[in-house]
C-alpha cells in the first residue's frame, strides 16, 4: 500500500512539524510513500537550498505516479461533480485525488476541505 502525501503535509514535513515529519519518515522506511510529479512542481518554488536535498532525498526514496489520461479523465469527473457545489474544488486537488484513485493509494492531507470526494481513501495525520 502507497501513500500519496498532499503538499501541505510535505510542507509540514520541511519545517520539521509532528506528526508530520514521523509520518514521511516512517513511510520512506517503510518503502511506503508515493508522490505525484504535481505535489513536486508545487513545492519546488517553495524550497529553500536546504530544502530542495531533501526534495531530492524524498524523490529518490518513493514511488513516483505520473499523470495519465486515466487520470486526466477522473479528474475531470471530480472537477465536474463539484463544480456546482458550494465549495468548488481546484483543479490540482482533482488530480491528486484522481492519482490516488486511479493506483489504489492512500492521500494523507490536512486540509480535509480540499478533497469531498467519497471515493478515495484519506488520511489526516493530526
Amino acid at each position: 500500500m502507497y501513500y500519496l502525501p498532499d503538499t501541505n503535509v510535505l510542507i509540514n514535513y520541511f519545517a520539521a512539524q509532528e506528526p508530520d515529519r514521523s509520518l514521511i519518515i516512517s513511510l520512506i522506511t517503510e518503502d511506503q510513500l508515493a508522490l505525484s510529479p504535481l505535489t513536486i512542481a508545487e513545492l519546488r518554488p517553495k524550497n529553500s537550498d536546504g530544502e530542495i536535498k531533501q526534495l531530492n532525498e524524498l524523490i529518490a526514496n518513493s514511488k513516483i505516479f505520473a499523470t495519465d489520461v486515466e487520470i486526466g479523465l477522473q479528474a475531470g469527473k471530480h472537477r465536474q461533480e463539484f463544480s456546482n457545489k458550494i465549495k468548488k474544488v481546484y483543479l490540482i486537488d482533482c488530480l491528486i485525488a484522481a492519482t490516488c484513485k486511479v493506483n489504489g493509494l492512500t492521500l494523507i492531507t490536512n486540509n480535509l476541505k480540499d478533497y469531498p470526494m467519497k471515493d478515495i481513501k484519506i488520511l489526516k495525520p493530526s
